[in-house]
This record gives C-alpha cells, sequence and structure tokens, in this order.
C-alpha cells in the first residue's frame, strides 16, 4: 500500500565570499512557506513579502517561491 510522504531537498551552494553576498531563497507550497516564515528567523527577517506563485518560473502552479531579491530569483531560475 502506498501513502503519501514529505520530502526535502536542501541545496547548498558554495561559492567563494568575493562572489556574492549571501542569499535566503525558499520553494514549497504556499502553506508550508508562510508556516516557515513565521517559524525561521532568516526568512521572516529576509523575505518580508508574500511568497509569489512558482508558475511564473515554470514549477508547478502548487509551488511558491519567498525570496530575498527578486532580481537574483529572476537570474536563478530564468529557464534559458
Amino acid at each position: 500500500m502506498m501513502r503519501p510522504v514529505s520530502d526535502q531537498v536542501q541545496i547548498k551552494v558554495t561559492m567563494n565570499d568575493e562572489d556574492m553576498d549571501t542569499y535566503v531563497f525558499a520553494v514549497g507550497t504556499r502553506k508550508a512557506l508562510v508556516r516557515l516564515q513565521k517559524e525561521m528567523q532568516d526568512l521572516s527577517e529576509f523575505c518580508s513579502d508574500k511568497p509569489k506563485s512558482g508558475a511564473k518560473y515554470g514549477l508547478p502552479d502548487s509551488l511558491a517561491i519567498l525570496s530575498e531579491m527578486g532580481e537574483v530569483t529572476e537570474g536563478m531560475m530564468d529557464t534559458k
């Protein structure tokens, strides 16, 4: 018998200090992101906007994005 389970993906990108400042970014369901934004200090402090639809970036409609800087999200999620 199959049952639904929660999945979690963590991606860590290590760059040289001089290449880029730190950046806060999260992808998940809108409901999960709202909860995490209340619980996690970095998301609540640096991602003050509401989660934005991931469909704009080619993600399923069920996913949303929280981001510290919109222009960096545009560059990271660019499908080209």
